[in-house]
């Protein structure tokens, strides 16, 4: 064998070796858990109450609404699944704008379900940058100062 073929293939696994340890921690990191989008905006869903069951036979435990819908947060409640709720975009610019607003929809759309249904974090909009019009004006304070300041109402 010449030294070339012998010293190729060592170097290869030493370049390989790191990918193949990353990919495993990042399988060891990720199993267990399935999420899923939940929207509705569509003809002849099932209600809410069906598509929960759904979720939990099919093992999903993390979902995220693109509302506050009361009839869904009801029927998330006490179900084991994580849920992430969206402040809509059309709301951006008050809660941007109003700290109080901000506080005012977490009473109104947060804390009458929680803790019964998991709430674990609030979107702030959807696809924001997408549409010109959610897009915050230069005077607009950031969200984050406001959403952190409302989640401590809970």
């Amino acid at each position: 064998m010449s030294m070339a073929t012998f010293t190729f293939p060592f170097f290869l696994s030493l370049l390989l070796l790191p990918l193949f340890s990353l990919l495993t921690f990042a399988a060891d990191n990720t199993t267990g858990t399935i999420g899923i989008n939940y929207g509705r905006i569509a003809n002849n869903l099932p209600t809410p109450e069906k598509v929960v069951a759904l979720f939990k036979s099919q093992g999903i435990n993390k979902v995220k609404l693109y509302d506050t819908d009361a009839a869904v947060l009801t029927a998330l409640a006490n179900s084991g699944i994580n849920v992430v709720v969206a402040l809509p975009n059309e709301l951006l610019s008050s809660a941007a704008n109003d700290p109080s607003f901000a506080d005012q929809w977490v009473q109104a759309n947060i804390s009458h379900y929680y803790p019964q249904t998991q709430i674990e974090a609030i979107a702030v909009g959807n696809e924001v940058f997408a549409d010109p019009n959610n897009t915050p004006n230069s005077s607009s304070p950031p969200l984050p100062t406001s959403n952190r300041r409302s989640s401590s109402t809970i």
